[in-house]
């Protein structure tokens, strides 16, 4: 190879030729430190070593078109689903009411159709190119066409179609959380920084169309999508939710002297175990709702699938009931022994039975889904779902015990504490032992 670069310096007569590396032999002898200095250039930017270049398959072709569609589909994807909460308007931060979900669903279910319409027109053409490219696909795969243009059989075709919307429609279900939740712009405010009360009423609704008979309702391929964003907003709304009430039920548990709250059944409570039993019961409540409706599933669909369960939903909601009854446990704990020791009997007792005594209906409502029907599925994910789903309700049960066993163990410690009381007054009214000598 001709170094032309050097070349190019000697020749060049605004550089004075001491200073040309072809005239220059030490800067030679540093430059090229063999005798075939001519192709050092070529040795520099080519390597000796041959790498073999991955095939460009039409999977991966597919993979890297979806993947780059669904930035764009999952921008009017969660602009039509917005359009059922306000019609798209700017939210307000309050509470939700009955009237906010005003849709027409006709039109929601039609604007489904078209965006998926559109992405299939753009598949199609997709499809109508790659035969085109000579070395891609098998000859078995190609039949000629009316105009002597290559072209897919049918069978091939539908199967690089569903694996295209496969592809898309999950990751536009990934991409529409940040959108839907997070990205409020100008027009309205974000999703996430709402009431929880909103995400789950978007879940609710959402659930209610897919339950909706064939024809009326989501497109099949627009469905994994949609089953992402219910997920979603369960989970945002479950998150949301306790965060804002065990907070709250922590800052009023921490103050040194509780703040009594009369019950509508004229009893006495602590505001904090007021806030910790809404914690529970919200909680279980959104436990019980991942239950799977069994009969609708065969009525509505001929079929219930076990491995269609909300496993995510579930743990997050477990992990946080957990959390939850360990924080009530240490709480009845530690106050009952300062207020016992300081003697204030009375908010010794309203802990320990008016409290407690509010929390045990929600143990008897919680239902936890035991996975026996996908115990010998070949899923990794499903089996690792199930065994970490069994360690945490094990946990649960077992705090439940202990709390149940509190008001017991704290009397008992109670009445150590008045022995002792007894027996210091008995010592300082009793007579000295020189008085019985007399």
């Amino acid at each position: 190879m001709i170094d032309v670069y050097n070349q190019i310096l000697a020749e060049d007569p605004s550089i004075p030729k001491i200073q040309s590396p072809m005239v220059n032999s030490s800067v030679l002898s540093v430059l090229h430190n063999n005798r075939h200095y001519h192709s050092h250039i070529h040795e520099n930017l080519c390597s000796p070593l041959n790498h073999q270049l991955k095939p460009i398959t039409t999977s991966k072709i597919l993979s890297m078109i979806g993947r780059e569609r669904a930035t764009v589909a999952c921008k009017e994807f969660s602009t039509i689903l917005l359009e059922m909460y306000g019609q798209g308007s700017k939210a307000s931060t309050s509470k939700p009411t009955k009237e906010v979900f005003i849709v027409d669903m006709k039109t929601h279910f039609r604007l489904m159709e078209q965006l998926v319409e559109n992405e299939s027109i753009i598949l199609h053409h997709v499809l109508s190119c790659l035969p085109q490219v000579p070395g891609l696909l098998n000859k078995s795969q190609l039949k000629e066409g009316k105009e002597g243009v290559p072209r897919l059989i049918g069978q091939v075709k539908k199967k690089m179609g569903e694996f295209y919307h496969d592809i898309l429609w999950r990751n536009v279900g990934q991409l529409a959380e940040e959108t839907l939740l997070w990205d409020g712009g100008k027009e309205r405010n974000p999703v996430g920084l709402i009431h929880p009360r909103v995400s789950l009423a978007f879940n609710t609704l959402l659930k209610e169309h897919l339950s909706a008979q064939f024809g009326d309702g989501y497109p099949s391929l627009i469905l994994p999508a949609v089953h992402i964003i219910i997920e979603t907003f369960s989970i945002h709304a479950v998150s949301a939710s306790w965060d804002l009430q065990v907070l709250r039920s922590l800052a009023l548990s921490i103050r040194p002297k509780p703040q009594r709250v009369l019950q509508d059944d004229l009893s006495l409570a602590t505001l904090a175990g007021s806030y910790f039993k809404k914690t529970i019961n919200s909680l279980v409540h959104f436990n019980n709702l991942c239950l799977p409706d069994i009969m609708n599933d065969i009525v509505s669909h001929g079929v219930h699938d076990p491995e269609e369960f909300p496993f995510l939903e579930e743990l997050h909601v477990l992990r946080r009931l957990k959390a939850t009854l360990y924080t009530v446990q240490n709480w009845v704990e530690s106050r009952s022994a300062e207020y016992i020791q300081s003697w204030r009997v009375g908010d010794f007792f309203i802990i320990n039975h008016a409290d407690l005594a509010r929390i045990y209906p929600s143990f008897d409502l919680l239902q936890i889904c035991g996975h026996d029907r996908v115990a010998a599925s070949n899923s990794t994910s499903i089996k690792l779902f199930t065994h970490v789903q069994q360690a945490i309700a094990l946990q649960i049960y077992t705090v439940q015990q202990k709390i149940k066993n509190l008001p017991e163990e704290e009397n008992e410690n109670m009445c150590r504490v008045c022995r002792t009381f007894s027996l210091a007054c008995l010592q300082n009214v009793f007579p000295p032992q020189k008085h019985w000598n007399k």
